[in-house]
């Protein structure tokens, strides 16, 4: 069993990571796969290991709230123009996933130009902002967008690599003491 859940927490860890480049809770999504199977296979991993995984998932939540906000700031958009910097990353990610058929790469420009597209708009229509102020705002915000998404998106995989580098060393110690050999990893005496 130790086998399986491990195997499904990376497995899970890696759409998470996909899934955070869309702009959709991917790590939260691995976190809590992680913490299911510890539940359910106590031996899979020490909730140490767990706890520094949900430590990563709120450091990334930070980073990207961080990294757009300071692209729309730079851009000078207001509160108008980063709602339509939110939305129009969303959107646009998705659209891009569909439009641009380069895996992740469409994903992460379609958001990117989606912020920058939505946050123009908003900020034309709702903050009454000129074309020029409107678009400096809409470049910062996919600025940050995309700044943002690959800050995520690399704590999302450093997250994903701990919970499996702690799953696979916990596999070479049940291996050994099932089997009595070392395996492939290193090993400890309980």
């Amino acid at each position: 069993m130790v086998w399986v859940a491990a195997s499904v927490i990376t497995l899970v860890g890696l759409v998470g990571v996909l899934a955070v480049i869309v702009g959709l809770p991917g790590m939260w999504l691995a976190l809590l796969t992680a913490i299911i199977c510890k539940i359910l296979v106590p031996e899979v991993m020490p909730w140490a290991w767990i706890g520094v995984a949900g430590g990563l998932a709120v450091f990334g939540e930070i980073v990207e709230f961080g990294a757009s906000a300071a692209g729309a700031k730079a851009g000078g958009s207001g509160k108008a123009g980063a709602w339509g910097a939110l939305l129009g990353g969303l959107v646009g990610a998705i659209l891009g996933t569909i439009f641009i058929p380069i895996p992740v790469l469409g994903t992460i420009l379609g958001g990117a130009a989606g912020a920058g597209l939505l946050a123009v708009t908003f900020e034309r229509k709702y903050g009454k902002k000129s074309w020029g102020a409107s678009t400096k705002a809409g470049a910062g915000a996919a600025a940050g967008k995309l700044v943002s998404t690959l800050l995520k998106a690399g704590v999302a995989a450093v997250m994903v690599v701990v919970l499996s580098v702690a799953g696979a060393g916990l596999l070479a110690v049940t291996f050994e003491r099932k089997y009595g050999k070392k395996s492939w990893g290193a090993s400890t005496k309980a």
